[in-house]
């Protein structure tokens, strides 16, 4: 990944759309090949360009991304959303920490220091969204430059899309 800025107006209308919401699905690919979803909490934080999600260093979803980092995280309320983006696996203390908040304690059951966390760093990298029911979607203006760091060479034909 660069470090070429997501487009303002994407991040702002995102940030927007994702407001107070506090769950999210989290779709990894499993080590089978598979795909997996599972919930998450949001953090309440800004949004800036990435999704963070504390979650137990030994969930199925970690050794998923450790395979392959590229999910999707969706969000409905109203309106859906759907996220592609690589994810990265931070075991930080200080991360886990701007990350914890009182749904996190209630979620784990435990606090930032446990060790037996990670938090997972999902940075966006294309966005659409719908807004209920019935209309079609809207892609949201992202511009980010993908380098593919620590990725499987694609087998074939098959390309990554802008």
């Amino acid at each position: 990944m660069t470090d070429a800025p997501l487009h303002a107006e994407g991040i702002t209308l995102l940030g927007d759309l994702i407001g107070g919401r506090r769950v999210a699905m989290l779709t990894t690919r499993t080590v089978d090949g598979g795909l997996a979803s599972c919930p998450h909490a949001l953090p309440e934080r800004a949004f800036d360009g990435s999704l963070w999600f504390i979650s137990r260093a030994d969930a199925p979803q970690v050794a998923d991304i450790e395979a392959d980092p590229l999910v999707n995280v969706s969000l409905s309320d109203g309106t859906a959303l759907s996220l592609n983006g690589r994810a990265l696996i931070s075991d930080d203390p200080q991360l886990k920490r701007r990350a914890w908040d009182d749904v996190m304690a209630q979620w784990f059951g435990c606090g930032p220091d446990d060790p037996a966390l990670v938090l997972l760093i999902v940075e966006v990298l294309a966005a659409e969204y719908w807004e209920l029911p019935g209309r079609p979607p809207t892609l949201i203006p992202l511009v980010r430059d993908v380098v593919d760091v620590g990725r499987p060479a694609l087998d074939g034909d098959e390309e990554l899309s802008d």
